[in-house]
Parts: structure tokens; sequence; C-alpha cells
């Protein structure tokens, strides 16, 4: 009965309380002054008008009452989406300084009336269409003006997303509320031999919560079609169009994995195109000013590859090669055909989310074994959102590919370690997972330290399982260290020969050599540009707005020395993941016993060693690549799972008797940190900086349709 009421309450604030502007201009008779183009400028209708094509593309269309009058709204009907700046002089002032500013889709009604409030009477409104807006970018030089309204009713707008939004957080509240039922249910129980087993229910309700976090994130390619490519006739040997389908990338960057397949299939290390020779004879082919001088106008047509690695004249992939041997060389083999890079960025996500359920599990097994599931649910929910796995929904390309795919490894690697306890010889399997990291994205690598403890615990059970004599125990200890070691050994040892073959050098990945904005190979390094990205990914508070999404990008503060690559940031990770201030629960006491009580972990120096872990990542992309967003994913993961384990801890997972009286303020900062890592997410997919500024309008207007179709 109560939710009836709160849904009640919610529709109820729906009608009034979001539709405000409607029901106060409800009574407005409206005034039309342009229709199809043409201003209706008859001096009977008590107004006068000239439109005047400015510089650049603006639009500027100014009226003048004859008679002042009031002026609620204005209605704008243009021909494309357009950003509009709406000026007026009134009787509180008289040079048209006062301007408002909306994004104005012709498809969504609610966006074409601005409201305008005004210093008494109004004299004269000055509208200005700046930018295009969306798509309509790539097709139009400049959107014109259609038709004007003054004091048109706002129109009124249900939105069923809005509610449902409403109703989803109320229900998240409501049901990790410190009192619920979840927050006394065990996880784990103990078999038969005394042995701690996941309990098959909350399993399950763990792997639930795995998969609809996967749907959730990989909205994030529905918001933005065209990250997803196409299916079209592709062309056989001779060029000529062919019959089959072929998946087509969205850009040119996203082939490099599917031509280096093709290249391994020929035999190659490099890609199969010839530099342009102008290019080969260019005095310094990595100055971006003299490669624009050559492409002219078509780089494809002179054979320039942007974001590739050139090294003596030939073209070569610098991101990890492991994508493609588990990818795109299978795929061709079989299909003949090009993989479609999403599928293998959802492959690996999934993968992720899933390895994060499994090695949660595993550390609360040996840590915190009284863990309830109401706090499982919240850490499977909140990690991979804290790990800004939504990059991987909004740009499913080669650029996130290796990452996530890397984070896969490393979530497998450290679940498989954490069961060395039980399982010795799975040491082998999470070994070869580990070192595939450093195939993928070789900085992650560096949180594999965290693991040696494992590997050292699971070296001891080895020996004593397998002999009770000293001598012999020896023994099995040196041969657990060389399988641990083997697999890193074979990987680094072929990515040192996969190096060299290319670039003269084991321990060069080619990176320095991407012909990319700026000359990488020459990269100043100083003390402000290691400060530059630990400010950004570490200190910077967010911008927040009071409109969706209700984060902006961040300002920039510092004062470039020297060129730097940066994406506009919404702040600092601590913020953009509070989770992982629970990682101070982990360090409150000095140290803690592991389930069997055989002896502590000292969790202080696991934080240590993680956090400067991430802030070397942090400084190593900073200089050697530059300051971008997703880079996040480097070292976002370990924190947070780290993070998982304070709440862990603080909820007194680690007794029985603890674990019985969960703290209110511990339920309460869990619950949100989930909703701000929520809020993140939809911020990363619904406001892309650089690529769909402005157009998340019509965006929530078709999820709001398609939510409306099925609740009805």
């Amino acid at each position: 009965m109560a939710w009836l009421a709160f849904i009640a309450l919610v529709v109820l604030l729906e009608v009034t309380a979001f539709n405000y502007q409607h029901w106060r201009t409800a009574g407005l008779e409206p005034v039309t002054i342009m229709e199809e183009g043409q201003l209706l400028d008859s001096a009977g209708q008590g107004w006068s008008g000239e439109e005047t094509v400015l510089d650049g593309g603006e639009e500027r269309c100014a009226i003048r009452f004859l008679t002042p009058i009031d002026v609620d709204t204005v209605k704008i009907g243009v021909s494309h989406p357009a950003h509009v700046l709406i000026g007026r002089t009134d009787n509180g002032v008289s040079n048209a300084s006062y301007r408002v500013e909306r994004d104005v889709f012709p498809d969504i009604e609610e966006t074409t009336v601005v409201p305008l409030y005004s210093y008494g009477r109004v004299y004269m409104l000055a509208l200005t269409l700046t930018d295009v807006l969306g798509e309509a970018q790539a097709s139009v030089d400049a959107a014109s003006l259609v038709s004007i309204q003054v004091n048109a009713p706002v129109p009124f707008s249900f939105s069923f997303l809005r509610v449902a939004v409403i109703l989803l957080i109320a229900l998240l509240i409501w049901g990790f509320s410190h009192k619920r039922m979840i927050f006394r249910l065990p996880v784990f129980r103990e078999d038969a031999s005394g042995e701690l087993k996941v309990q098959r229910a909350s399993r399950v309700v763990l792997y639930a919560l795995c998969a609809i976090i996967f749907c959730a994130i990989s909205l994030g390619s529905l918001v933005h079609p065209r990250c997803l490519g196409w299916f079209g006739p592709g062309a056989d040997e001779s060029g000529e169009a062919s019959s089959l389908l072929e998946y087509h990338h969205p850009g040119d960057d996203d082939n490099q994995y599917a031509e280096l397949a093709e290249s391994f299939l020929q035999g190659k290390l490099s890609l199969s195109m010839e530099p342009n020779p102008d290019l080969v004879r260019l005095s310094n082919p990595y100055d971006k000013s003299l490669r624009l001088a050559l492409e002219g106008g078509d780089q494809a047509d002179n054979n320039v590859l942007n974001d590739t690695a050139y090294y003596e004249g030939k073209y070569y992939v610098y991101f990890g090669v492991l994508p493609v041997l588990l990818f795109y060389l299978p795929w061709v083999v079989l299909t003949g055909q090009t993989f479609p890079t999403i599928l293998g960025c959802a492959t690996c996500l999934a993968f992720a989310i899933a390895g994060i359920c499994s090695l949660l599990l595993q550390l609360a097994r040996r840590f915190f074994p009284h863990v309830t599931l109401g706090v499982m649910m919240l850490c499977v929910m909140t990690v991979p959102l804290a790990s800004m796995f939504a990059w991987c929904g909004v740009h499913p390309s080669v650029y996130i590919l290796p990452v996530i795919c890397g984070l896969a490894c490393l979530a497998w690697g450290a679940s498989l370690y954490a069961r060395l306890d039980r399982k010795p010889w799975a040491v082998i399997p999470g070994s070869i997972l580990l070192a595939a990291i450093f195939a993928c994205r070789p900085q992650m690598g560096i949180f594999c330290a965290l693991l040696i403890p494992f590997g050292v615990s699971g070296m001891g059970k080895a020996a004593s399982m397998l002999s009770d004599d000293a001598k012999r125990a020896h023994t099995v200890r040196v041969l657990y260290v060389a399988a641990a070691l083997a697999p890193f050994i074979v990987v680094l040892g072929a990515l040192g020969w996969y190096n060299w073959a290319r670039f003269g050098s084991p321990f060069d990945f080619g990176a320095s050599y991407n012909l990319t904005t700026n000359d990488m190979r020459q990269r100043p390094r100083s003390l402000d540009l290691v400060l530059e990205p630990l400010y950004y990914y570490v200190v910077q508070l967010p911008n927040l707005e009071p409109t969706f999404p209700f984060l902006r990008d961040t300002q920039e503060v510092f004062v470039p020395s020297s060129f730097t690559v940066k994406e506009p940031s919404i702040g600092g990770f601590p913020y953009l993941a509070p989770i992982i201030w629970f990682m101070l629960g982990l360090i409150s006491g000095s140290s803690a016993r592991t389930a069997d009580g055989k002896g502590p972990v000292r969790w202080a120096w696991v934080v240590v060693v993680a956090c400067a872990s991430a802030l070397v990542v942090i400084v190593f992309d900073g200089l050697a690549a530059g300051i971008l967003v997703r880079y996040m994913m480097d070292f976002a993961m370990p924190l947070a799972v780290l993070g998982a384990l304070g709440l862990m801890r603080c909820s007194g997972g680690a007794s029985a008797a603890s674990a019985r009286a969960l703290r209110p303020w511990v339920a309460r900062c869990a619950l949100a940190c989930l909703l701000v890592s929520i809020l993140v997410t939809v911020a990363i997919i619904f406001y892309s900086w650089d690529d769909v500024i402005g157009t998340y309008a019509r965006e929530m207007q078709e999820i709001d349709a398609a939510a409306q179709a099925l609740l009805f």
C-alpha cells in the first residue's frame, strides 16, 4: 500500500511540478511572427523585422515591436538542430545584452518553446542561430529559421523515463536499507568437510546483477549507434562489390586489428598498406603540420594512416596484440570477413564483470567469510561502474578493446590466484591470464604485484599437500615457482621477440612512433607535466550542473608548458568512484587474519602498494600519451576492488557477531557510492564531450518512448 501511495505521489509530481511551465503558460495566446521562413512584417500586425545572414554561417533575425508587448515564451522552428541565442530589449535593458541560450531540436517540441523572463514589456527580439548540432553537421553548413511564435504555451510532457528513474532510486534506497533481510543473509555456508561454499541462491543473485550491469553499460552502444558499425556488401580480390555481407567499422582506426590479422596470415608483422612515398621522404614524418601539408584534403587517398606506428617506411599496430590473436585472426580464418570490434568489446566486458564478481567472492571467502548478501550485492554492482566500464559502451573501438581485454585477464587471473589456498594448480591458468595483460595493456601489469602474497600462500599449500618431507617440500616449492613464472617468461619472451622484430628492441611497443597530434618520440619531461595528470585524475573536483546529465566537463587550470593531449574530464577519480574511500576501513586496524586463522593480512601495505601503483600508471600515461578520461580504466578496477573489501570489513564481514548488526552509516554510505557511480555512468554514456554534445535530448526522447512502449 505504501508503494502504491508513493507511485501516485511520483506521478502527481510529474504532472504538476515537472510540468510547471506548461500550467503557467497554458492560458497564453500565441502570436505568429514567421511562417515557412518568411517574416510576417505587416505594420498592422504590430511589428517589423529584418533578416540578415552574418559571416560564419550564423543567421540572425531581429523583430521590433511597434507597441511593446509582454513576451512570456518564444517558440522557434528551425530546419536542423541548432544552438540558438535569444536577445531582447525591454523596459529594463536597451542594448539586448541579456541573452538566453538553448539547443533547439525541430522534432522535439518541448525544446522549441523557450520561457523568457523579461524586465517589463519587450521592444525587440533578436534570434541568432550559431552551431548546427549532432549528425546534421555532416550534411549542412547552417540551420535556418522556419517559424517564430511569441507567447506559445509550453507543451505538456509526461516523461515515463523520469518516473521510472525516480522509482528506481526509491527502490534502491528502500531495498538497501540497513534493516532489510538481505543484510542478514549469509553468502557462504560450510559443507560437510568444513570448507566454505557460495550458496547457490547467492551465486544466482550476484551473477544476475552482473548481467544487469552489463546490459546497462551496453546501452552506451545504443545511445551512440554510429559506434556499432554496419554490415554491407564487401569487395572481392578484384575490388568489385561482393554479394556477401561484410562488417564495416565506423572509422578507419578500427580497421587496424583486422588489417593486422590479414598481415599475420601473409606472414608479415606490418600492415599491408604501403605509405605514401612523400611521407617516407619527409624530414620528420611525426610532425603533424608536415603531414597535413602532405595529406591535403583526403588522407586515405594519400596512404597516410593516423594513430598507427610508423617505423622505417612501414605501418605497425602499437595496440596490444592479444585481441588480434583471440578474435580477429580466428574470425578471418573461419569466415574470411572482418571481425566486429564491438563484439570483442562486449565479450571482454562480460568476462570482466563476471571476473570481478568471482574475484570479490573469492576474496570475501578468504578474508570476510561472514559478509552478507546485501553487502555483496552493493559491491558487485558498484565495482564495475566505478571501474569506468561505461567507456566500453560509449566507444567500443580499437582504443578500448585492449584495455577491457586486459581488465578481463586481470580480474580472472586475480580470482584464480585468490583460490590458491584450496586449489594450488590454479597458479598455472592464473599466471597465463596475468601474463596476457602485458599483451593487452602493459602498464596494467604493475598490479600483478598485489597478487604475490596469494602466490606465496599457494606455494606453501602445495608443499604441505604433496609432501611432508622437508626436502621434497622444497622441491615442490621450486616446481611451483617455476609453474607460476613460466607463463610470464613465455609471454614476455614472445612479446620481446615481437617488439624486436618490429622496432629493434624487446622493450619498445611502438607507441612512441604513433602518427598522432604530436611527435611522441620527443615528448618533454618535467615536474609540472607530472603534476598535471595527478591533478586531473586525482584532485580535480567535479563540475556539477542543474540539468541532465548533471556533470559537465571541468576547466583546465594548468597553464601548459608544452603541448599535451587532453580530453575534458568530469573530475578526479576519488570523487567519481567514492567507494575507494572505504579503503580507509582496511587500514583502520593493524592487521586482520585469514578465514582459517593462519597468518595476518597487512591491509595497510596492500593499500599503499595499490595506490602507489595507480600513481605510477597515472604519471606514465600522462607523460607517455596524454590526459584522456578513458585512461582511468588503467587503474580504476584494482582500487575499486580494494574499496569493496573495505566495505566488507566495515560491515563486519570478518566476524559473525558484527555481520548480524550492520551499522546504518555503512549501508547508507555504500548506497551513496552506488548512486554516484550510476550518475557518473549515465553522464559518460549521454555526454560525450567531443562528439554528441547537445544531442542527448533526442536520445532521451527515444529512450522515453521505448520506456512508454514497455509499460503500455
